[in-house]
């Protein structure tokens, strides 16, 4: 009995385990696409506060940087997680305006291929390693995982069985 007590907390060991390797091969999503999308949402929302303040959003020559400068919303631009300007498009007199990131290309796609937009979109795997089938490696972390959890299962029930088996001298119920 003794023995069954003092051994099944060592399913907390493959637990601990398992989860650090999760950890390390379970993380794909590149945190930079994230990123991107606070700061193009920033600039939408500058945007739109620009054009309640001035009537209209910045003419495309003006850009972003319209955003920016003395009473305006912005400090500065920052610049997206590839080191990348934003890229603004606006056609004068409509009242609609794009703006994202060039993404780890560097090239101007206009919004497709890698670029990164506010919308949400489907990256690729070769050009970020998101939506990626999983790896072997993940496969085994989560294989791992899955007997921890079982071990520490079986452990939890033994000795629930075990405790419940015991008597404790003087633990008659006394009424009331």
């Amino acid at each position: 009995m003794r023995r069954l007590l003092a051994f099944w907390p060592l399913g907390i060991l493959p637990l601990a385990v398992a989860a650090a390797l999760v950890a390390v091969f379970g993380s794909d999503v590149d945190l930079k696409i994230t990123q991107a999308q606070q700061d193009l949402s920033v600039l939408d929302t500058a945007l739109h506060i620009y054009k309640s303040r001035h009537g209209d959003f910045p003419s495309e020559a003006d850009g972003l940087v319209t955003l920016t400068g003395n009473g305006e919303l912005l400090q500065y631009l920052t610049k997206d997680p590839w080191g990348n300007s934003y890229v603004y498009r606006h056609r004068a007199g409509t009242d609609s305006y794009f703006v994202y990131s060039l993404g780890l290309d560097h090239r101007d796609e206009r919004g497709a291929g890698d670029d990164v937009i506010l919308s949400s979109k489907d990256y690729r795997c070769a050009d970020y390693g998101v939506n990626c089938p999983p790896t072997v490696g993940q496969m085994g972390a989560w294989a791992v995982l899955a007997l921890a959890v079982a071990s520490l299962t079986v452990g939890v029930v033994r000795t629930g069985a075990a405790l419940s088996h015991l008597r404790w001298p003087n633990n008659r119920w006394k009424g009331p």
